[in-house]
């Protein structure tokens, strides 16, 4: 599987800390259509899963901020991040239209996603 590093996490406090974040390249077959006909170059760009890197134990973390490199071609319609806490299963999903970041809330302490 290959991977693309992403974005950095945030502390209690808001500073970024370097904690890699990860997308995953995965067949996402009807999403086709979200993206026209360019959605393989999509998942070589960027992925449309992401796998949140390990959140301290020790730090209360209220929302982490996930970017990536947007798409080359015009003729995109929008993103949808799918993350979850098993590999693989990815029951939750956020359109984020076609800015490339977002900001994921409501993640629990001390959990890999």
């Amino acid at each position: 599987m290959n991977f693309s590093r992403l974005a950095l996490g945030a502390n209690p406090g808001g500073a970024l800390h370097p904690r890699p974040v990860f997308l995953t390249k995965h067949n996402c077959g009807p999403l086709t259509r979200l993206v026209g006909g360019s959605f393989a170059s999509l998942l070589k760009l960027i992925g449309l899963t992401a796998c949140l890197a390990t959140i301290s134990p020790a730090a209360t973390v209220p929302d982490v901020t996930v970017a990536w490199n947007a798409n080359t071609e015009t003729n995109i319609t929008g993103y949808k991040l799918k993350y979850g806490t098993s590999p693989g299963v990815y029951p939750n999903v956020m359109s984020v239209g076609t800015t490339p970041s977002t900001t994921v809330t409501g993640l629990n302490e001390a959990t890999t996603y």
